[in-house]
């Protein structure tokens, strides 16, 4: 046991580097996956705005509302079609609310880290579909600009 004390500290203190430098960047996907629903909401309201409705499809924000669709300007740019873990981005609709300021009528959703969708680590726009009330909306967007 003595022979591999002077080994034993080092290793443990490699394996705890390890495990932190996991962590750290799991905290940092699941911002970015914040971040980049924040972006993919603003569009959505852009499109809304453009097409006086909702995307149905992630894809029409950088398509446009349909195929033939020409000289669309991309909304968003095609890397934001999926989370940091690569699934892709789920769009539904709450229901056609016009006025922005008074919450989306969209719901993004992302996967998180097992890739499955339903499972206690999505990460969903707004957070877990409380109701979209003015104060809400006005909080969540702050927190979500912030990287909360």
């Amino acid at each position: 046991m003595r022979k591999l004390y002077p080994f034993l500290i080092p290793a443990l203190a490699i394996l705890c580097a390890c495990a932190g430098h996991n962590i750290k960047n799991r905290d940092d996907a699941g911002g970015r996956a914040r971040r980049d629903m924040l972006r993919i909401a603003s569009a959505c309201e852009e499109y809304l705005h453009i097409v006086s409705d909702y995307p149905s499809t992630m894809r029409q924000l950088v398509q446009g509302p349909d195929l033939h669709t020409k000289n669309w300007n991309p909304l968003i740019q095609p890397e934001l079609l999926k989370d940091p873990w690569g699934t892709p981005y789920r769009l539904e609709h709450r229901g056609l609310i016009k006025d922005a300021e008074k919450g989306s009528g969209i719901i993004i959703t992302s996967a998180g880290p097992d890739g499955i969708f339903n499972t206690p680590d999505d990460i969903m726009y707004p957070d877990r579909m409380q109701p979209a009330t003015d104060e809400y909306f006005m909080i969540n967007r702050a927190q979500f600009q912030n990287g909360e």
